[in-house]
């Protein structure tokens, strides 16, 4: 299968039940921006990495208008994101955001390729993996 042949990412979706905490740690730590979004019947958040809206954010608790959209083909035992990962251009900066935010993080080195990973457990959100080329 040729590189062509494979989808690119287009977002991820993630319900939390409270939102500033993701918000916080998406914005002020990854450097993304919450941007435009459609009228959904239900509140969200849409966050952008240039043009892309790369995060959707959805709270749990909006009653039957966010299962009715978001969840309309989701059988029993939906499944769980286990991390979402970012490539990000300069670790030192990135270790700095995360120490001068008090975020709780391990590093860690990828093998024979020697990028860098951090992972952070973000409350209400998944475990989110920033990876660069960069130490």
């Amino acid at each position: 299968m040729t590189a062509s042949a494979f989808a690119q990412l287009d977002h991820v979706l993630l319900v939390v039940s409270e939102a500033q905490p993701t918000l916080s740690f998406l914005t002020d730590v990854v450097g993304l921006r919450v941007g435009p979004r459609p009228p959904f019947r239900f509140p969200g958040w849409w966050l952008y990495a240039g043009e892309q809206a790369a995060v959707h954010m959805a709270l749990r608790d909006n009653g039957a208008a966010l299962a009715e959209q978001v969840g309309a083909q989701r059988g029993p035992g939906g499944g769980v994101v286990d991390h979402v990962a970012f490539r990000i251009p300069d670790a030192q900066a990135i270790r700095r955001r995360l120490i001068d935010g008090n975020w709780p993080f391990h590093e860690a080195v990828v093998p024979e390729t020697g990028e860098r990973q951090f992972f952070i457990a973000i409350p209400q959100g998944p475990v989110v993996e920033l990876v660069t080329a960069t130490s």
